[in-house]
């Protein structure tokens, strides 16, 4: 696909102030010619593989801050187009070009903002003390090819550690949550069952009370019978004891 039929599909109909993105893949290019002169929002540029020789017709990009010119055929001798177009830029690749020497970097540094630069498979990497030299060449890079001045590569996971931090916080404080909710459902649970037995001991107490049956139960009781049981027998003893009394006078008055 040519570059122009691409920028064209990509675009639709939208304007290119609506543009901030540009993937160029399966597109076959010796240059950039067919793009508008400028793209005033574009702010990411995929021009990977593209078969690249120079990069006549590079649009003035204000806010572009990251460009992939990877596995081109760009020398050197081009790369002052990026710094003259490019002001904002913050990421380059470059790997898989034919970038030779480290003074065909110097045309970088209208870059003010670059920070992160990959030259993998370019000649210029058996250059002696090459890391050196390019991050002498540019104080503010933070990363070539991967790695800091101090050799140490990029760690990608902080983010995501972070993020993993702040889930875990986020899970302990819901966790913490669902306690507190369970304990206070628990606690207004045995309230409201201590409330209902109360009521229920006040109900059955009042019935108790109220019931005729309690009299029932004292009138069948084993004190009332042991009662009544005694005072049948007193009952008894007198009447016999009047008997005796009335027998013995009868028989005196025979005598």
């Amino acid at each position: 696909m040519e570059l122009k039929t691409k920028f064209e599909e990509i675009q639709g109909e939208r304007d290119l102030k609506d543009i901030t993105e540009l993937d160029l893949d399966k597109v076959k290019a010796h240059n950039f010619e067919g793009l508008p002169n400028e793209l005033p929002e574009v702010i990411v540029i995929n021009a990977s593989g593209l078969g690249l020789e120079n990069l006549n017709g590079l649009p003035s990009l204000p806010k572009l801050h990251t460009l992939d010119l990877s596995e081109n055929k760009l020398t050197g001798a081009v790369l002052h187009l990026i710094g003259e177009k490019c002001p904002s830029l913050e990421q380059l690749n470059l790997c898989g070009n034919e970038i030779v020497d480290i003074d065909s970097l110097k045309a970088l540094l209208n870059a003010k903002s670059l920070m992160t630069l990959d030259l993998l498979e370019n000649p210029i990497t058996n250059v002696e003390n090459y890391r050196d030299e390019v991050f002498k060449l540019f104080p503010k890079l933070q990363y070539l090819d991967g790695y800091d001045a101090n050799n140490e590569e990029i760690d990608i996971s902080i983010n995501e550690g972070e993020s993993a931090s702040d889930g875990e916080i986020e899970d302990e404080g819901d966790d913490d949550e669902e306690e507190e909710e369970v304990g206070e459902s628990a606690s207004d649970g045995e309230i409201e069952d201590e409330g209902d037995d109360d009521e229920e001991e006040e109900e059955v107490g009042l019935s108790y009370l109220d019931s005729s049956k309690c009299l029932e139960e004292d009138d069948d009781s084993p004190d009332f019978d042991i009662k009544g049981k005694k005072e049948t027998a007193t009952r008894k003893r007198k009447a016999d004891t009047t008997d005796e009394a009335s027998n013995e006078k009868q028989a005196k008055g025979d005598a």
